[in-house]
């Protein structure tokens, strides 16, 4: 639903819907990859909740349980007909240490209204960054759906991954180099997204300046 290797890219409002009438007009499967939307990182449980709609494959793995190795793949209708008991096999497929992990973070999302919070602190992170980097003239666009967001630069910076793990931030460079890409924990507090995007400021600022 959001391409996020290549750099956060969010499709046309309407386009996953869109695609959902034309598989049901001509009898396909829609089936989308959430393992890096899913599980709150847009605000809701999956991305394609925008869109109401639901997909007839899904596929989740990583939050789902909160970093412990799990993979799921989720089925309905005709789909969910094709795998019976016995046709798939893993041999660490639904361990009981994982699936105990999965069961905790689902509770955990929904006693601590992470769900919420992530579209909050999304939104308040977005804010900040626009406000320090918007009128920068490095910064080609800021984008992104709740802590799913993405700072795309003019051009390709040297060592930019490592420059920001030097101010002491993890932070990911993707869309073939040019696009800083945040995804952080949906946990985030509003002074920690504030920190952020100073810290993101203060990096992009010695860029303009120096490089």
């Amino acid at each position: 639903p959001i391409l996020g290797e290549a750099g956060i890219i969010l499709p046309d409002e309407g386009y996953v819907k869109a695609l959902r009438e034309i598989c049901d007009q001509n009898n396909w499967l829609l089936i989308l990859d959430e393992i890096q939307t899913g599980m709150g990182r847009t605000g809701k449980w999956f991305a394609y909740e925008h869109e109401d709609i639901l997909p007839d494959v899904m596929t989740s793995a990583k939050a789902l349980a909160n970093g412990l190795p799990i993979g799921a793949c989720a089925a309905r209708g005709a789909a969910a007909e094709v795998l019976t008991p016995g046709t798939h096999g893993s041999t660490f497929g639904g361990n009981p240490l994982a699936c105990s992990a999965a069961a905790t973070t689902i509770d955990v999302i929904e006693a601590d209204n992470l769900l919420e919070n992530a579209a909050n602190i999304g939104i308040f992170l977005k804010t900040q960054l626009l406000q320090k980097l918007g009128a920068d003239a490095r910064v080609v666009s800021i984008r992104g759906k709740g802590m799913m967001l993405a700072i795309e630069l003019d051009k390709v910076y040297a060592d930019l991954a490592v420059t920001f793990l030097q101010h002491g931030l993890v932070i990911n460079i993707t869309g073939g180099g040019k696009i800083i890409r945040l995804l952080p924990a949906i946990i985030m507090t509003e002074s920690e997204a504030r920190e952020v995007a100073e810290i993101i400021q203060n990096v992009v600022a010695k860029l303009t300046k120096g490089k």
